[in-house]
């Protein structure tokens, strides 16, 4: 019974010192938790959105408890490249290690999610050098029909291996392979559907682009350990995690006019470089998309290629196409496309 006592006494007085600790420090705002779990039980579906309705009564920076962890959440452009440039860019390009992550994605050797150090930049090195990189595609092109190209991804991270087979493990190499498989198909494809479900639902839109097109004229055209550091005004301990809402960001009506209305104009290439930084489909900062370059070559012309070569309408002309957001890193459709299409004219003369 004594000793039992002793064990609560000794708990209740690391919990008091654990609070009081706490709150000497100048966090970000927080909401009320619960012990134990914390803020756990304020996180609803879909999370974007609830993370951005906390932020409303928040502010833009936002400290949560999950659990035992502490995590910042960034809700505002200028906070979000705060914490990702500058001098704090290093400070947070490391990567939480998981334990699902470590089942996942073969003990965290993935370029996704692997630690910031030599690791990393040697995988980072490789997708952007030999897999991303548009002058390959463009060398794979020209070789196309004169030789056959052979040196794919796995032959070049084989070749590595023979070299150096204690850095290129198995383990890596399938690391790596999968996320490749995941990042360059999943993300992409979820995308196209987003933007052919809004040109649907705004046909003005879809005519428009379509008429562009046909106007186009051919031309050729070690790792770093954790550190506490101070941003926005905040003391951000090391180890905490950091959540950019990027979906939030993106529909603020303070950067944005008309956040909610799909404006494709709004990106045209002259006003594009006012919103650096306030655009964020690739991440910033150190670990940003490895294959931003050679995603929106590869998107431009995908899309391009679909409204060029058919003719598209809803399948159901009077209702309007379902955008709700479903869950998933990627956040795909709740409801998936569904569209009628027929062949355009353009195709006609083309044998396929």
């Amino acid at each position: 019974m004594f000793h039992l006592l002793s064990f609560t006494l000794v708990l209740l007085l690391l919990i008091v010192a654990a609070y009081l600790l706490r709150a000497k420090q100048n966090l970000p705002p927080s909401p009320k938790g619960f012990p134990v779990i914390g803020h756990l039980h304020l996180l609803k579906e879909p999370v974007h959105r609830c993370l951005r309705d906390l932020s409303q009564s928040l502010g833009p920076v936002l400290s949560l408890r999950l659990g035992s962890c502490l995590a910042v959440v960034v809700t505002s452009s200028s906070a979000a490249e705060e914490f990702l440039s500058h001098e704090n860019d290093v400070v947070f390009a490391n990567r939480h290690v998981t334990t699902m992550y470590a089942y996942v994605l073969y003990s965290n050797t993935a370029v996704s999610v692997a630690p910031y150090g030599d690791h990393w930049r040697n995988l980072r090195c490789i997708c952007t050098a030999e897999i991303f990189s548009p002058a390959r595609a463009r060398r794979v092109y020209l070789r196309r029909g004169k030789t056959e190209f052979k040196n794919t991804m796995i032959t070049h991270l084989l070749t590595l291996q023979e070299s150096q087979p204690e850095y290129y493990t198995d383990e890596t190499i399938k690391g790596l392979v999968l996320v490749m498989l995941f990042a360059g198909s999943e993300t992409t494809s979820v995308t196209l559907e987003w933007a052919m479900s809004n040109l649907l639902n705004h046909p003005d839109v879809l005519a428009k682009v379509k008429t562009e097109l046909k106007n186009i004229r051919h031309c050729w055209s070690h790792t770093h350990r954790p550190v506490t550091c101070k941003v926005a005004g905040y003391d951000i301990p090391r180890g905490t995690w950091l959540f950019i809402n990027a979906w939030a960001i993106q529909r603020d009506p303070k950067v944005w006019d008309e956040p909610e209305v799909f404006k494709p104009e709004r990106f045209h290439c002259e006003e594009l470089k006012i919103q650096h930084g306030k655009f964020l489909p690739f991440g910033m900062g150190r670990r940003a998309c490895p294959g931003m370059g050679l995603a929106q070559l590869i998107l431009s012309l995908a899309l391009g290629s679909l409204i060029q070569c058919f003719d598209w309408e809803r399948d159901e002309v009077d209702m309007a196409v379902d955008m709700s957001e479903g869950k998933g890193h990627t956040m795909p459709k709740a409801v998936p496309l569904v569209a009628k299409c027929k062949p355009s004219s353009i195709l006609d003369n083309c044998v396929i």
